[in-house]
Order: C-alpha cells, then structure tokens, then sequence
C-alpha cells in the first residue's frame, strides 16, 4: 500500500458549493480495497502507528489552514490518538490560534466516540472552545438505532451519516436512522451530511429524505495537492 495526501469536498447537495474538505489518507490496494483500507487502519491502531498518522494529518491541515486562509478542512481522528494524546492535539491547535482554528473540523467516529466518552468529551471541549468544529462521523455504523450521542455535556455541530447507510437507505432500520439524523439536525442546527453517494439514485433520495450536505464521487470526487487550494473561496462555513 501507498498514498499521499489527498482531499474530498462536502457540498451542498442543491447548490454545489463547498461546506469544507476533509483531508483523506488514501491507500492504494492492487485488490480487496475495502477489507484492506480496514484492515490497514485496525493494524495502525493496534501497533500505536494511527498517533503519527494523525498527528501528520493535523500539521498538514494547520499548515494548509496558515498558507490559505479561505480554506475549511476537516480531519478524522482516531480513539487512541482522542483519548491518550488529545489534550497534546488541543496545544498544538492552541498555538495555531482562533484564526486558524475556527477554520477547522474534528470528525470521530461514533463508534471510537462511544469507547469512551468521558476522555474524548473533555478533548473536545477544549476544542470547541479554541472554535474548532465537532463532526461525529459514521453515524448509524455498527446497527446503531439509537438518537445521535452527545460529546460529553456537548452537541456536535455535524452528523455524518454512514455510507453502508446511505447506500442502503431503503431498508427499514436505515431509514430510521437516517430520520433520526436529519430531526437531529433540525432540532440543533447541525449540519447533517451523507457520506459516499455515488449514484443519481442515491442523491435524489437523500435529497428527499431531507439531506441539504453529501459527500462522495458523485458529488465532489476526492482530488490531490494541487487542486486542494481550487475555488476555496466556495465554502461556506
């Protein structure tokens, strides 16, 4: 496996503009991507290698934040990097400043979230407290039917719906959770984005289940380096 960093957009599903782009480590696999992108990434944890994946991601988002100042971008942390090393990510964002923070999204996803919820709630405290802006991703992963958990005595700002989800919206439990996230959203004001549409048929869906942000190849395919800093004056955070 190889990769280097790459980017995807979050757009408003009518309108097309940018909310922010997350910024992706991509594996490239000769064959079984999925399984080995997972695989990938539970070996990373296991060994303690996910901390200076992380971490590298952050810098390089703070960097691109510093240079473009039109820029949002958001980055995926995981548990063990939230619950053992956070409060050194909360510095280094400090040290960032407001400026530069305030143009920034943490996404964890629910499940890491969930494995302990006292550690990353504080983390992300301080995190909003800096203005840094709090997305759960992958809501509705692991069969959960359940309304859209707090961060601590917090509400997230966004709510990423799962792919496995949205690709399947039409099943009974999936459309619960989908409704779930959307009066979620409409209760809080949270932003509330599904993730991998990659079909006309999934968009118009969503799009009529009340969805107003995606992400996927159909809607803003991931891109390199060089097209990061195009039209950045899109978002509209």
């Amino acid at each position: 496996m190889t990769g280097a960093v790459r980017f995807e957009d979050v757009t408003n599903l009518a309108s097309g503009a940018t909310l922010y782009r997350e910024v992706l480590f991509p594996i490239h696999c000769t064959k079984g991507f999925s399984d080995s992108v997972q695989e990938f990434f539970n070996r990373s944890e296991c060994s303690g290698m996910v901390v200076w994946l992380d971490r590298a991601m952050i810098e390089f988002a703070l960097d691109q934040l510093q240079e473009h100042e039109q820029l949002h971008l958001g980055v995926n942390l995981s548990y063990t990097t939230i619950a053992f090393f956070g409060h050194s990510i909360v510095r280094r964002v400090k040290a960032a400043g407001k400026r530069i923070a305030r143009r920034l999204i943490v996404e964890i996803t629910e499940t890491a979230l969930t494995r302990n919820e006292f550690k990353s709630g504080q983390v992300f405290a301080d995190l909003r407290q800096l203005g840094v802006r709090i997305a759960i991703d992958d809501f509705g992963a692991g069969h959960h039917n359940g309304p859209v958990p707090s961060i601590g005595k917090m509400t997230p700002d966004i709510i990423k719906i799962d792919g496995g989800v949205i690709r399947n919206y039409s099943t009974q439990s999936n459309q619960r959770r989908i409704e779930s996230a959307v009066s979620y959203g409409r209760k809080t004001g949270a932003a509330v984005i599904a993730e991998h549409i990659e079909s006309r048929d999934i968009l118009d869906a969503v799009t009529q289940m009340g969805i107003i942000y995606g992400q996927g190849h159909l809607v803003g395919a991931a891109g390199g380096y060089r097209r990061m800093h195009e039209n950045t004056r899109k978002s509209i955070f």
